[in-house]
């Protein structure tokens, strides 16, 4: 069984061992929303980044569909529960903080993004994210 995940989310490293694979090229990518491509990965690859498989994987995965139906307090609530089961989701984080910075809120959003980098200071989307989300709140202050 195959679970997508965002493409963009995932590490330099995990995207080259993807594409060295042959898990990331071609047809299995396909365009899933403005900021991300999506990749068709074992669901095994991505609950092996939650503490538990279980609980944190389910709330991560109903996060990950209530994201891509733009229901964006719906997945900032499923993430949230990830995050509860799995303090070091990097992935969730990031996903929460998109949520977050769909919704306007870019502070929560920014403080997402830091937690992902004291976690994996190389997540490279966690650093464009936030950079985003820092002109977006700076154009909404006038700034």
């Amino acid at each position: 069984m195959h679970k997508t995940i965002w493409f963009s989310q995932i590490s330099v490293i995990s995207r080259v061992m993807l594409l060295s694979l042959g898990l990331a090229g071609g047809a299995e990518l396909a365009v899933r929303s403005p900021m991300a491509l999506a990749a068709r990965l074992p669901e095994e690859l991505v609950a092996s980044s939650l503490k538990d498989e279980g609980l944190a994987f389910d709330f991560y995965q109903r996060g990950e569909a209530l994201y891509q139906q733009e229901d964006w307090d719906g997945a900032i609530e499923a993430f949230s529960r990830a995050i509860s089961e799995s303090p070091r989701s990097v992935n969730a984080l990031v996903y929460r903080g998109n949520a977050y910075s769909q919704k306007g809120d870019y502070d929560r959003a920014i403080e997402d993004y830091d937690r992902a980098l004291r976690i994996d200071p190389n997540h490279e989307n966690a650093r464009t994210f936030r950079a985003s989300a820092i002109r977006l709140r700076q154009g909404r202050l006038g700034i």
